[in-house]
């Protein structure tokens, strides 16, 4: 079974986060970063990771339901 903490700094991941880490890292991952980490890994805001979610979210993508 997959691991629920993010790689980085073993934080409890939430399932959003694990869609994040699919989406921009590997579909197939069975190891997630949390939002602050994968924020900057990807040398992004963890603002714009929250308006990418919702996006993603509206576009209906299933790696967020």
């Amino acid at each position: 079974m997959a691991e629920d903490t993010c790689m980085k700094c073993g934080r409890k991941v939430t399932r959003d986060e694990k869609g994040l880490s699919k989406k921009f890292i590997n579909r197939a991952t069975q190891k997630y970063f949390c939002m602050t980490c994968l924020a900057e890994h990807l040398s992004v805001s963890e603002s714009l990771l929250k308006a990418k979610i919702k996006q993603f979210k509206d576009m209906g993508c299933t790696l967020f339901k």
